[in-house]
């Protein structure tokens, strides 16, 4: 799921998610908002958020923003970044944080900059959080984006990544998590899940424009197993 950055992503086998990303961005809210249908991976998010954040910075929010959710629980501020305007635009279509959005660093819930130039200051926040984000970025893009996710973080805050699991029986591994691996991250939980769509025609349609080939087979419901990773970055 390509979010974040574009220009420092990777082609996968699919091209279709860059062109939803550029030009078909409710492709991609029909997508994201078919993840999680029970709220099993936010909870999961929650449990490895630790004690209650009192600030939470989303890259790579897309148009569901997923940690939107978990920081209201918290009662916590919610910063939600994306280098795409349009999909921040989508987003605030289809979600109740739209009266924030701002392209201005600090005016708004959601902030249209690059996750390797953060426009915000240093110690500013109690948990950073990606979701299927980091695993597409180049080699350099994700070091200065991890650079840029210690400098924000306060003392004691956590990073977290999700991205497809290794072994997923649904949705491929299209990302190179891999390279988190290599870069300080280490398996916080897993969770079964699943994404649900309307029908299995819409499934097959969202699907294959996104992934092409690749595309997982939906099951008569417009289900498609999905098991997602939830990563944890060591700062020590």
């Amino acid at each position: 799921m390509v979010c974040g950055k574009m220009n420092s992503m990777e082609p996968t086998d699919g091209s279709g998610w860059l062109r939803a990303y550029v030009d078909a961005p409710q492709i991609l809210h029909e997508f994201a908002a078919a993840e999680d249908p029970d709220g099993l991976v936010r909870a999961a998010l929650r449990s490895c958020l630790g004690q209650n954040p009192q600030s939470v910075l989303e890259l790579g929010c897309g148009t569901v923003c997923m940690a939107a959710d978990v920081a209201s629980q918290f009662g916590a501020i919610w910063i939600g970044l994306d280098s795409s305007l349009a999909v921040l635009q989508t987003a605030a279509k289809n979600s109740r944080w739209g009266d924030g959005l701002d392209q201005r660093a600090g005016s708004g819930r959601m902030l249209c900059a690059r996750a390797e130039q953060l426009p915000l200051a240093d110690a500013t926040f109690d948990a950073v959080i990606a979701a299927w984000m980091l695993s597409y970025m180049r080699p350099a893009a994700l070091d200065s984006c991890l650079r840029e996710c210690r400098r924000v973080l306060r003392p004691g805050g956590v990073v977290l990544a999700i991205e497809n699991a290794a072994h997923s029986t649904g949705m491929p591994l299209d990302g190179r998590v891999d390279r988190l691996l290599d870069s300080g991250f280490v398996l916080a939980a897993e969770v079964e899940t699943e994404l649900r769509f309307a029908d299995r025609q819409r499934a097959l349609e969202v699907t294959r424009f996104l992934m092409g080939s690749a595309a997982p087979t939906p099951n008569a419901q417009g289900c498609i197993p999905h098991r997602v990773s939830l990563l944890q970055l060591c700062l020590r």
